[in-house]
């Protein structure tokens, strides 16, 4: 689990993006990716450095602090199950 913190270009407000490696990139095919993305109810798939990573974004003033622990969860559940899968 990683979380990286940045500039949103949007709003130049302060965020975090939330990721968590699943598997070499060319393992997951687009089309499960995006059919995965819409059924997932937090985090999405995509391609970091070679990668396909599960991965969130928050702005950091409209992110409560009760919400992360079980967001940090979801993400590394998701992202675990996924790398099984495409293991």
């Amino acid at each position: 689990m990683v979380i990286n913190d940045f500039v949103d270009p949007t709003t130049g407000q302060a965020a975090m993006r939330i990721w968590s490696a699943v598997a070499p990139a060319d393992r997951v095919p687009v089309d499960q990716a995006m059919t995965v993305n819409f059924q997932l109810p937090a985090g999405a798939f995509a391609v970091n450095e070679g990668m396909a990573v599960i991965v969130t974004t928050r702005i950091v003033n409209f992110t409560d602090q009760a919400e992360l622990t079980p967001l940090l969860a979801t993400v590394a559940q998701f992202a675990k199950f996924y790398a099984d899968h495409y293991a």
